[in-house]
């Protein structure tokens, strides 16, 4: 299709003032700059890359920077940052440094790496550690997916599940996992056949460490294994190595000694933990199994990136599902896809995470499910006019038992619902920090000396409804209201004459309680309440003092 000769002109004056524009901001730098800053417009950095770039660089040279920008410009590079939801565009928001944009550039390129052959992984040691050769026997650990991959050169059909080049590679998940310390260590003799069934099954073995100990327990499948994947125990070891065995297990030691906790591929589920693409392709080969398993130790990770969470937020398990619905750092878009959950417990924890934006809450507070629902009363960030919606549901005790909980939940709520009929609803009214004095008040006067109880014991009970239960006909009322700090002295005093030792020795608690009625205390009939009352004059008398000397 061809395009008409003025939207055509049109077009190319739009470009020309782009260019216009960015050489206009160009002309603005200092004098000093300008050149390098015409350098970067003239290699096609837009205007925002240049504000960005201004704003990022810190006292680095533009022209350094420059070449990281003109990457992440790129067709191929910018198709793989939206396929995997990272913003395209330059922003401080986004990416708040050139770190910040060079690592991304650099777990992009390692995410490719996956899939790219390594002839040299067995000469370069950040993925193969040579530790030495004792006589026929080479001696390796493999601290990469690519360096196990390598160790075993002699051939394709592998038996082993950390050196497969094709199909489920479970390097990552024996070694780098977050809960146990397992080194894997290769000892090889490169001289033998490829065919490695029989009598050359010894030719390749597996030793594997856990916590800093060898495993030999003829386990098939498991750490220490020969190349036919059957299980090595330590009698076996020695009956292979023969004359070799101390010496290769000292090397063996003392490097597992050396690594300690430490082991550098448990840097690969921190970066899985950052970069989605990166994860996609770890796992790509995973069976059900194992890939749980595999995002089960990425998510316990302390810093994961919004990317993942989304990702992760698509699982096809329930598990992966619920742990990311509960993270408070998943990001709206992705609570947002989990409150569409086909599963009621994915769709309820959604409505409890705190990051849960209110657009979401209030079409979960609309849910058929009741427990949902309620889930949605609970959430502190729920707008007060869905709580207050929700209180009118008189039919489902457990969304009003809910909303009685929740701080958040509008005084004109709390109103409603401390008049309810069920006696606990009532009482989580009553205990609820946030519910206002006029409420406690009227609640102050229930018939449920449970309620009362609590009432009693608030510190926002008004002072009133405290006199008024200071005269209450249950002595566990009136000693409740003994020990509450906001109770005034003139209930204080009444109380002091309690019939009640408790509600009395509760008088004397209270650091309300004027000097006066607590020397009368001091003299009281029963041996208890004096005891108490003498105990907090002296420890009055030693604050006076502390004061005086201060």
């Amino acid at each position: 299709m061809k395009l008409g000769a003025r939207l055509l002109k049109q077009l190319i004056l739009e470009v020309l003032d782009e260019g216009k524009q960015e050489r206009k901001w160009v002309k603005l730098q200092p004098e000093e700059e300008q050149e390098s800053w015409l350098s970067a417009e003239q290699q096609g950095l837009k205007l925002s890359d240049l504000a960005w770039i201004k704003k990022v660089r810190g006292g680095e040279p533009i022209e350094d920077i420059i070449g990281d920008v003109l990457y992440f410009r790129k067709q191929d590079i910018q198709k793989k940052l939206k396929d995997n939801g990272f913003e395209t565009n330059l922003s401080t928001k986004h990416y708040k440094s050139v770190t910040d944009l060079r690592r991304l550039l650099m777990d992009t390129q390692e995410a490719d790496d996956l899939d790219s052959k390594d002839d040299n992984a067995l000469q370069d040691s950040n993925q193969v550690q040579t530790l030495g050769k004792v006589g026929k026997w080479s001696i390796l650990m493999p601290i990469t997916q690519k360096g196990s991959i390598a160790c075993d050169i002699s051939t394709k059909d592998t038996t082993w599940c950390t050196t497969k080049s094709k199909g489920q590679n479970l390097f990552y998940s024996y070694v780098g996992r977050k809960d146990e310390d397992i080194i894997l260590f290769y000892v090889m003799d490169y001289s033998r056949t490829p065919n490695l069934t029989g009598k050359d099954a010894d030719a390749r073995l597996s030793i594997g460490f856990l916590n800093g100990q060898p495993v030999l327990r003829g386990q098939s499948g498991g750490l220490s294994v020969n190349a036919e994947n059957n299980g090595v125990t330590e009698a076996g070891l020695r009956a292979y190595l023969g004359s070799d065995y101390d010496r290769i297990m000292s090397i063996l030691q003392d490097k597992a000694n050396e690594v300690g906790t430490d082991h550098p591929a448990k840097l690969m589920f921190k970066k899985a933990a950052q970069n989605p693409r990166l994860l996609k392709k770890l796992v790509k080969d995973y069976k059900p199994e194992e890939k749980l398993d595999f995002y089960n130790q990425v998510l316990e990770q302390e810093d994961i990136s919004p990317g993942v969470l989304l990702f992760l937020s698509r699982d096809e398990s329930i598990e992966i599902r619920q742990i990311v619905a509960k993270n408070p750092s998943t990001p709206p878009e992705a609570l947002l896809v989990l409150s569409k959950d086909e599963a009621i417990i994915i769709r309820r924890i959604v409505a409890e995470n705190p990051n849960t934006p209110i657009q979401v809450l209030l079409d979960l507070s609309k849910d058929n499910v009741v427990g949902v629902r309620s889930s949605v009363a609970k959430n502190p960030n729920t707008p007060t006019e869905v709580l207050l919606v929700l209180s009118k549901n008189k039919d489902r005790r457990t969304i009003r038992k809910s909303l009685a909980k929740n701080p958040s939940t509008p005084p004109e709520a709390l109103l409603i619902l401390s008049k309810d009929a069920d006696w606990r609803i009532r009482s989580w009214v009553a205990e609820n920090p946030s519910t206002p004095p006029e409420v406690l008040l009227a609640l102050s006067k229930d018939v449920d000396w449970r309620i009362r109880s609590w009432v009693a014991t608030s510190p926002n009970t008004p002072p009133e409804a405290l006199i008024a239960l200071s005269k209450d006909e249950d002595w566990k009322i009136r000693s409740w209201v003994a020990a509450n700090t906001s109770t005034p002295p003139e209930a204080l005093l009444t109380l002091s004459s309690d019939t009640n030792r408790r509600t009395r020795a509760g008088v004397a608690r209270n650091p309300n309680t004027p000097l006066e009625v607590l020397q009368v205390l001091a003299d009281d009939r029963e041996h208890y309440v004096k005891d108490v009352a003498e105990l907090f004059i002296r420890k009055r008398g030693q604050i006076a003092e502390t004061k005086i000397l201060k």
